[in-house]
């Protein structure tokens, strides 16, 4: 009963003394359910009791222990300290797992859907990351930077599987919209990282920008558009779909960059004149116009 759902958040400090009581006094019942209970506990991060069951249990699917305790983080994805304080069930878990199995790859997404991943779980995935466009590509869409750096670092990759990881650092996260100003500030920081690592170590010439750039404006990561704008060759994009995007989204920064970097007389008057009257806002339209 105790170890039912709605009692999960209580349960973080709850001892295995008293299951360990109930389950050596009534050795003749069968009414535990312990596949159920390690869930939960690993769920609670509950480690003495994982430990105490698993001594008495002949079968137990670890991975999915696993996965249950890293999908708490869907509760409390916001939350830096989640895996800090249950280093040591991790640790236990692991130590029951072959981490080089591909069994362990839907685990190792679920790891990349939390914004604070910390090393040590990285690197115990390791083997399993290397010349995996799937994990590659879904921690760049996270802006894990420490994650595709390592990847990328001790890898070999074709460069189209390069530009889908390159694209979706363009795109939106899989991890929600819940916010706070500081977390979204540090998202664009690991996110922009990613974008000029991959460019820079490669060379801007090998990729299709215009294609990541045009996702970056769908998806409003203007902080990206604006740092290809101002660091790329300006004639790798369609600069008509960039002054398209800042106007609607009133981005007077972008479009001040882009004329920096172009004479506007440059460009097809009556498309930009077309964007300026659709998309009319005193204060970026006025750029343009000036």
């Amino acid at each position: 009963m105790i170890y039912r759902r709605k009692w999960r958040r209580p349960l973080s400090s709850l001892s295995y003394i008293p299951l360990k009581w109930i389950i050596e006094r009534y050795t003749d019942q069968e009414f535990i359910d312990t596949e159920f209970i390690l869930r939960t506990a690993c769920y609670c991060q509950l480690f003495d009791t994982v430990e105490y069951l698993a001594i008495g249990c002949k079968t137990i699917d670890y991975i999915s222990c696993l996965k249950t305790f890293i999908d708490r983080g869907h509760d409390d994805w916001n939350s830096s300290m989640l895996f800090h304080h249950n280093q040591e069930l991790f640790n236990f878990l692991l130590t029951q797992i072959d981490t080089k199995s591909n069994e362990m790859i839907p685990a190792i997404i679920s790891i990349l859907q939390k914004r604070h991943v910390p090393n040590y779980i990285v690197d115990a995935f390791l083997s399993v990351c290397l010349n995996n466009t799937e994990i590659l590509t879904s921690a760049s869409r996270n802006g894990q930077f420490y994650i595709v750096n390592l990847i990328i670092e001790n890898s070999h990759f074709q460069f189209v599987e390069l530009q889908s990881a390159l694209t979706a650092a363009c795109m939106k996260s899989n991890v929600g919209n819940c916010f706070t100003s500081e977390l979204k500030s540090e998202i664009e920081v690991q996110e922009l990282k990613i974008v000029a690592y991959i460019v820079g170590k490669f060379g801007f010439k090998q990729f299709d920008l215009k294609a990541a750039c045009q996702v970056a404006c769908e998806s409003r990561k203007f902080h990206i558009v604006e740092w290809f704008v101002c660091n790329i060759d300006i004639t790798f994009f369609n600069v008509i779909t960039i002054i398209n995007s800042a106007l609607v989204n009133k981005k007077s920064d972008v479009l001040k960059c882009i004329l920096n970097k172009i004479e506007i007389a440059s460009l097809d008057k009556s498309e930009v004149l077309k964007s300026v009257a659709e998309h009319y806002t005193a204060k970026c339209s006025t750029i343009i116009l000036k």
